[in-house]
């Protein structure tokens, strides 16, 4: 992340979900990389019904996984319009137009994962990522994903 902030100092990292492991371990890697001001962690369980604002105040969805064979939250990031940058592991390169939804990078490469985020930000106002993920779900089939998306995201209206 402090590559990525070097590049857009103005950005927030967001990270949400469950910890499998101590929480402290994190925060411990938070505060010695100084990034403590520039990172809000959301470390719990969030259910289907909360992600709406999680997503919606991503500009970009980063999935560094070193192992998968898929990704949900891929196709969750998809029905919020949000490009990702993710590995290239498992089915996931399947699911990601190279520049078009988003990025992939290789596994276990930070360098590459930073870089990775920051060709997204810099080409936000180049790329209509939200025209292009629509036009790429819809061409899967993936009608139904949108239809669910809006009956979550209408609950909220």
């Amino acid at each position: 992340f402090n590559k990525v902030l070097d590049v857009h100092p103005d950005t927030t990292l967001l990270i949400v979900g469950e910890c499998y492991e101590d929480r402290r371990t994190y925060d411990d890697l938070i505060k010695g990389r100084g990034i403590g001001d520039r990172t809000i962690f959301v470390s719990r369980y969030v259910a289907n019904e909360e992600i709406e604002p999680y997503f919606k105040a991503a500009d970009v969805v980063c999935l560094p996984y070193n192992t998968a064979s898929q990704s949900g939250i891929v196709m969750m990031s998809y029905g919020f319009r949000r490009p990702v940058v993710t590995t290239n592991v498992g089915g996931l390169p399947e699911f990601v137009l190279e520049g078009e939804t988003g990025v992939m990078v290789p596994p276990r490469d930070p360098d590459a994962l930073a870089a990775g985020v920051n060709k997204v930000l810099d080409s936000l106002d180049g790329v209509d990522y939200e025209a292009n993920i629509g036009a790429f779900t819809r061409q899967l089939g993936y009608k139904k994903l949108e239809r669910l998306f809006e009956r979550l995201t209408a609950r909220d209206s």
